[in-house]
């Protein structure tokens, strides 16, 4: 199965790694086959 999230910020500011973190620790529980960002 795969999964997709983004952060998308149109002002072009960095994304917070912290809350990416978050939201793909998330879909972990979706299926044990690995997670890449």
């Amino acid at each position: 199965m795969s999964g997709f999230t983004g952060i998308l910020h149109g002002d072009g500011q960095p994304i917070d790694p912290i809350l990416l973190q978050r939201m793909t620790d998330l879909m972990a529980l979706v299926g044990p086959d690995g997670q890449d960002t």
